[in-house]
């Protein structure tokens, strides 16, 4: 089994940190009595209507693009060890 990196750790715990830390805040300093009526608000109602149709189109934008990324992805390998792509044989280090 190997052992994860020291600054991968340290990185993961400063993410998390940094996520959780003000979550965290929020739900300790929260008036849950009126929760309700704060979502309900007809404002909030439209900042949670753009955020939805935003993280759509991120997400969809994403996957289209990430397929294309992962067919190259899954291509390379069947590149020369040295071969830039494709159409040339040319190492692009070398000083030709």
């Amino acid at each position: 089994m190997r052992k994860t990196p020291a600054a991968f750790v340290v990185l993961a715990l400063g993410g998390i940190a940094l996520v959780g830390l003000p979550l965290v805040g929020l739900l300790t300093r929260a008036r849950w009595s009126r929760a309700w009526d704060a979502v309900s608000d007809p404002m909030a109602l439209d900042a949670l209507r753009l955020s939805a149709v935003v993280s759509i189109g991120a997400t969809a934008i994403t996957v289209v693009r990430g397929s294309r990324i992962s067919r190259a992805w899954f291509r390379a390998p069947a590149l020369k060890p040295g071969q830039f792509s494709r159409w040339t044989n040319r190492n692009p280090t070398s000083s030709q």
